[in-house]
Order: structure tokens, then C-alpha cells, then sequence
């Protein structure tokens, strides 16, 4: 696993005003279709993989908000998105 600085460094690459309103406005599209999803760190700009690890990937409630938040998705950056899509959920755990 990264250390805590290089995965800074990495997040740094992926900051900017921009890009965190663009994360900032998917992670509220999906926290209004009920997943439990915090905005961006201020400091890395990423939401908390940790926090993303809770989503229950396979549920219903994530499948819908995925598909109503499609569109938003798709103006996140990538180095934001690929991190989240690398996280490992476990089936039946989070919302």
C-alpha cells in the first residue's frame, strides 16, 4: 500500500477547483439517492476510500444512484475515478 505522501502526491496530481466541485457534485447525487457518501477530503481533494469501502456495491440503492449519476460520473477525474473504482466492497456490507 502507498504511503501516506505518495498517495497525497497522487491526489495532487488530481486536484482542482474544478475537479473537486465536479466530485463534490457526484458524491451529492448520490448521497440524494441514499448512498452514504461524504463529499471530497479538502486536503486530498478524493473522497475516503475507506468510506467507499462501506457502499454495498451489489444493492439495488447503489445500482440506481450508479445509473442516475452516470452523466456526473463522467466528469470526475480519472486518477478520483479509478480510485474508486478500485476499491474491494465486500457484498452486504454499507448502505
Amino acid at each position: 500500500m502507498p504511503s501516506v505522501a505518495a498517495r497525497r502526491r497522487g491526489a495532487a496530481e488530481v486536484q482542482s477547483p474544478n475537479r473537486s466541485n465536479s466530485l463534490r457534485t457526484f458524491a451529492r447525487c448520490l448521497r440524494s439517492h441514499g448512498l452514504d457518501v461524504p463529499d471530497p477530503d479538502p486536503a486530498t481533494g478524493l473522497i475516503p476510500l475507506e468510506e467507499l469501502a462501506k457502499i454495498n456495491r451489489s444493492s439495488q440503492e447503489f445500482k440506481d444512484a450508479e445509473a442516475a449519476c452516470r452523466d456526473l460520473a463522467a466528469r470526475v477525474p480519472a486518477g478520483a475515478a479509478q480510485r474508486m473504482s478500485e476499491v474491494d466492497v465486500q457484498p452486504g456490507t454499507g448502505a
